[in-house]
């Protein structure tokens, strides 16, 4: 899984707490367990 920075989708104003995900070859388990990983350190 790759982690992207939204702004290289805006022109202007992107979003102050935004991401975009790359999941491109990796298996549904590995998503999840990739998204738990996240979740506790940005504390969601």
């Amino acid at each position: 899984m790759k982690i992207y920075p939204v702004s290289l989708s805006y022109q202007n104003n992107p979003p102050a707490k935004a991401v975009s995900l790359g999941f491109a070859g990796v298996s549904e388990c590995n998503i999840r367990e990739g998204i738990k990983k996240l979740k506790a350190a940005w504390k969601v």
